[in-house]
């Protein structure tokens, strides 16, 4: 149980720190250290960087202090969908979210309470919210009808009102908001739980978690029934041993900022209010549109063959700005390479896992990327292993798409590189936003300007 007494007490403080930073860093930022006396530079960059370390955490705090205590059901008991999104099976912001469970919140108080799966909330015949006409260009038309492809975009919060109206209509469960984590994520948090264990002589912990729930447990239980059983106690298992406060809580906080870092960790808000707060932090999972001067440039994936085949992927992008034109319009391209370490013997892999060779052969994977440009920018090239391929312009908030189908075979490797400008006016450093993978994804990471 969480003291939202204790909490409430310390908002003020916190509110007051946060205000003083914000003040400090302002006066800082004017201050160009590389035109100051030698001697002086490297001091007064280390006060910058320090000051704005701790303004970003004192502000992290105080929207914390603000939110934590309505959304942990200090006024009214709150209802919460947490989705375990499976990387396996890749989707834009993870993979699908196949497993999920009711959390409840009253006085600070958690628990679990109903856990479910495809088996309970099965695709629905209509959508149950309608897709904009933008969606109806990029995204399939399950992507409102069935939960495993509700997170086919890459904006989070249409994913929270989308799954929100899923477990509403199909469940009779009204939620408060959405969260959404995944088994990497899971593995970070057990670095401070330590091994939780699940049944006699059977535990799972920060060096198991990925392999067991993504790649294990299907190819030894070929009954989804039984898989669906081992995500339910493992949810559970692990939910229970956070909330016992027995675990290292500095190493479990330290797991969940390192996933929210990679996107890993997901929240969205039902109520207006808090979901303006939480759309400021590095967990909205907000797909940018108009950021000003900051171009953002995005690659999401998604499983286009019903396989369990990207436990085998391993993918990178290198962005790089590559000019500045007139306007400050940015030239910025992408080298995206993409490997499967699936056993040259995949074809001997379970149909859990490669799928029953309808949309593409066992043992490959057929996977769709979509590329996005920044506001206002678009796309002037794409090329898979250098051979042209039909560029796209389907708008979603501004950003044009372009999308591109791969088929990769055990131990093969591909490269797709794409070149793009900006809008105009967009001269400030790029940012790159992924998909998070199996692997250790660097995610929002920042790229120098060529107009600088």
């Amino acid at each position: 149980k969480v003291d939202l007494k204790a909490l409430q007490k310390i908002a003020p403080s916190v509110a007051k720190a946060a205000g003083a930073l914000q003040r400090a860093q302002t006066k800082m930022d004017r201050i160009n250290s590389d035109s100051l006396l030698v001697p002086l530079r490297s001091p007064v960059a280390l006060i910058q960087s320090k000051v704005d370390g701790a303004q970003s955490a004192a502000n992290s705090s105080n929207i914390a202090a603000k939110l934590l205590p309505a959304m942990l059901g200090a006024k009214s008991t709150r209802h919460y969908l947490l989705l375990i999104q499976n990387n396996a099976e890749v989707r834009s912001t993870g993979g699908i979210s196949g497993s999920y469970a009711i959390l409840k919140a009253k006085q600070g108080k958690l628990s679990m309470g109903f856990q479910g799966s495809i088996q309970d909330l099965k695709p629905f015949a209509k959508p149950v919210v309608p897709r904009t006409k933008e969606e109806q260009g990029i995204f399939p038309p399950t992507l409102v009808t069935d939960i495993r492809d509700a997170n086919s975009t890459p904006d989070f919060p249409r994913t929270g009102q989308i799954t929100a109206a899923m477990v509403a209509k199909g469940l009779k469960q009204h939620v408060d908001g959405v969260i959404s984590v995944d088994p990497v994520a899971m593995s970070y948090i057990l670095a401070g739980t330590g091994p939780v264990i699940l049944k006699k002589g059977v535990a799972i912990d920060q060096t198991n978690a990925v392999q067991l729930l993504l790649n294990t447990v299907y190819r030894f239980y070929q009954n989804p029934t039984v898989q669906d059983d081992v995500f339910k106690l493992v949810a559970r298992k692990v939910f229970n041993e956070v909330k016992s406060g027995r675990a290292d809580s500095r190493s479990v906080i330290s797991g969940m900022v390192q996933a929210a870092n990679q996107n890993r960790l997901l929240i969205w808000s039902a109520h207006a209010n808090e979901q303006k707060l939480i759309a400021t932090t590095g967990v909205s999972g907000i797909f940018m549109g108009n950021d000003g001067s900051t171009p953002h440039v995005g690659l999401y994936l998604g499983d286009a063959a019903s396989t369990k085949m990207e436990y085998y992927l391993n993918y990178s992008t290198r962005l790089v700005s590559t000019g500045c034109l007139s306007g400050k319009v940015q030239e910025l391209s992408t080298t995206t390479d993409l490997s499967s370490s699936a056993p040259t013997d995949a074809t001997k892999l379970p149909d859990s896992v490669t799928g029953d060779g309808t949309f593409t052969k066992r043992g490959t994977m057929r996977l769709i990327l979509r590329f996005f440009a920044p506001y206002h920018g678009g796309f002037t090239d794409v090329r898979v292993d250098g051979k042209r391929q039909t560029v796209y312009a389907d708008p979603l908030y501004g950003r044009n798409a372009t999308k591109v189908f791969l088929v990769l075979k055990p131990g093969q490797t591909r490269t797709v590189t794409t070149s793009m400008i900006s809008g105009k006016g967009q001269g400030g450093d790029a940012i790159f936003s992924t998909t998070p993978g199996v692997q250790n994804t660097a995610n929002d990471v920042q790229v120098p300007s060529a107009c600088k």
